[in-house]
């Protein structure tokens, strides 16, 4: 079972984790291996934890592959430790930067697809300004890539 610190850490995390689509298992998950000192292995984390194994196991996968957390294997042992890299403003750092690519290059490419879909020569006067008003947007959303672009790296900088 989680001891106290570890319930409240979870508690902070699920409600910070909520946009990442985390739920309570995985915060707790997270709270656990964020305070532990060490490693803890699957049976260790599903033991404090309080869900069952094969339930933290996929939760665990998932983190894993998110690179929210680590895999370590034990020096002459098959025992495989799990851990989180004490990080958190990096892991922030990287979903909120992960994110609003994906928003901004979507948005770019929703605009560039219907720009490059209609001749000028075919459209009436309503759909040239409307054209117009997407083709002012789309060079915004550029000129806002460059700025989020650098901005994010000057960031990535100094969290490293």
């Amino acid at each position: 079972m989680l001891n106290k610190i570890e319930q409240q850490a979870a508690n902070v995390l699920e409600d910070l984790h909520q946009c990442a689509n985390f739920d309570q298992t995985t915060a707790k998950i997270i709270a656990v291996l964020y305070l532990s000192k060490k490693p803890l292995s699957l049976d260790e984390i599903y033991k404090k934890v309080g869900a069952s194994k094969t339930n933290c196991f996929l939760k665990i996968k998932r983190l894993e592959n998110l690179e929210v957390i680590k895999k370590i294997k034990e020096k002459n042992s098959k025992k495989i430790g799990f851990y989180f890299e004490k990080n958190i403003d990096k892991m922030i750092f990287e979903h909120m930067n992960q994110r609003y690519r994906t928003l901004l290059v979507l948005t770019k490419m929703m605009f560039e697809k219907i720009i490059s879909k209609y001749n000028i020569n075919e459209l009436n006067k309503e759909e040239l300004e409307q054209l117009k008003i997407l083709k002012i947007q789309h060079k915004k959303i550029n000129m806002f890539i460059e700025k989020f672009e650098k901005l994010f790296s000057k960031l990535s900088k100094e969290i490293e």
